[in-house]
């Protein structure tokens, strides 16, 4: 009798069925929530930092300064600062600023 009520019970949830479900959530959430990845021109760029962003123009462009260097072993030559651009960014004041001085790509590199 024991042994039936071992083979009877079954977990409530199978693990796959719950990742199945954790994936399926965070998918629709991805797809929901507007993400600086779904601009596709620096305009949308720039309407995306102007409604979402918390942070100061001034504060993405030191960052920017830091992730778009060759000493970032996760850059690339394809998103490196020029000298121009760096100079550009030690003296950005507005989101305007911001957007206009890198590229589309450099801009979804450094992210939101």
């Amino acid at each position: 009798m024991e042994e039936a009520k071992k083979e009877e019970r079954k977990p409530a949830v199978k693990i796959h069925d719950a990742l199945t479900f954790f994936l399926c959530r965070l998918e629709q959430t991805m797809l929901e929530s507007p993400s600086l990845f779904h601009c596709a021109t620096k305009d949308a760029c720039l309407a995306f930092f102007v409604e979402r962003n918390d942070f100061s123009p001034q504060a993405y462009a030191t960052l920017a300064r830091g992730k778009l260097m060759p000493s970032n072993r996760f850059a690339n030559a394809g998103v490196y600062l020029t000298e121009d651009q760096d100079m550009a960014l030690r003296g950005v004041t507005s989101w305007d600023d911001y957007c206009s001085t890198l590229t589309l790509r450099q801009i979804k590199f450094v992210g939101w």
